[in-house]
């Protein structure tokens, strides 16, 4: 991916979770549904490691479930206030 396909992919995952911050979802929902809505050609490790830097951040969060070693992705209220200001 270029730098700008990589930028885009981040905004677009943030995007996508702060429509639905009481949600989260696993990186392959995420990239399912992001593909769905944009002609973006990425892989689960893409946004894995879009998720990361956004991460490092404090954009979104990583959950586990009780139990369950599958991490899910959600927005922080800090990630959704800095689209909300533009700041992205």
């Amino acid at each position: 991916m270029t730098t700008e396909q990589k930028e885009e992919a981040r905004k677009l995952a943030l995007e996508y979770l702060a429509e639905r911050p009481a949600l989260a979802f696993r990186v392959s929902a995420l990239t399912a549904a992001i593909k769905r809505q944009h002609s973006l050609s990425f892989t689960d490790d893409d946004m894995t490691n879009a998720l990361a830097v956004y991460e490092s951040a404090g954009f979104v969060t990583k959950l586990f479930g009780k139990g369950s070693s599958v991490a899910q992705w959600q927005a922080t209220s800090e990630g959704v206030l800095a689209l909300e200001r533009g700041e992205l």
